[in-house]
């Protein structure tokens, strides 16, 4: 039994592509998970919502 297995970093030519660099970057979060998570702590009461979901059950009127 033969299996192909494709390297995602090897480029073909110098002026290619390869998959892992087509892909976009995503911005560092963390940071801002910390603070929101900190900030959770000194609130007495929280609220948590799904935007989502509040947005499909709005009616629009033509």
């Amino acid at each position: 039994m033969i299996q192909i297995v494709h390297d995602a970093l090897a480029k073909p030519s110098k002026n290619t592509l390869i998959s892992n660099e087509s892909l976009c970057e995503a911005p560092v979060m963390l940071p801002e998970l910390c603070g929101i998570l900190l900030r959770f702590r000194t609130i007495t009461y929280d609220v948590i919502a799904d935007i989502e979901k509040i947005f499909l059950q709005i009616e629009l009127h033509e």
